[in-house]
């Protein structure tokens, strides 16, 4: 057999690891693991197939330019998780649902260490195989489309957008 990549689980910065936990929790994430009862400096949480790991940084870890990592939650009900995170009070600092260039319907949301989740899925229905994607010739935009469908109900491994920077 072949050797794969299963999933990745992103460790993120944090400056207080309880308060990770909280505002995660808050998301309807569940704690699975911390280094010490009192006062982590490492936790694991888990949301579905999702799993986040924050560990602790000094605070002279985060001084300009470092910037913070932005991750994407892929979903298939967009409109129904940002009100489940409405609803749970943590969506302090979020932008709300819009559609991409790019086909997808997302939200932002800024957690207390100030890292971007972003939760994002498709907008349309996939194209018949006569779409193609202008800008990458040959490359037919159904494949991407077809991916990123796949990915949404777990039939093969996630592929996600290039990361870009967005600001408040």
């Amino acid at each position: 057999m072949e050797p794969r990549l299963e999933c990745v689980h992103p460790v993120l910065m944090s400056r207080d690891v309880d308060n990770a936990i909280r505002f995660y929790e808050k998301l309807g994430f569940v704690l699975v693991g911390q280094d010490t009862p009192v006062m982590p400096r490492y936790a694991r949480m888990r949301r579905d197939g999702v799993e986040l790991n924050f560990q602790w940084h000094d605070a002279k870890e985060w001084d300009y330019p470092n910037d913070r990592p932005t991750y994407r939650f892929v979903v298939q009900d967009v409109d129904g998780i940002y009100v489940q995170f409405r609803e749970s009070g943590a969506l302090v600092d979020a932008k709300p649902v819009t559609e991409t260039p790019w086909g997808t319907r997302e939200f932002h949301v800024r957690d207390p260490d100030r890292i971007l989740p972003r939760v994002s899925g498709l907008k349309n229905p996939l194209p018949t195989p006569a779409s193609r994607d202008s800008r990458r010739e040959g490359t037919p935009l159904y494949t991407l489309r077809a991916i990123a469908a796949a990915a949404l109900s777990g039939e093969a491994p996630s592929a996600t957008n290039a990361p870009n920077r967005y600001s408040h």
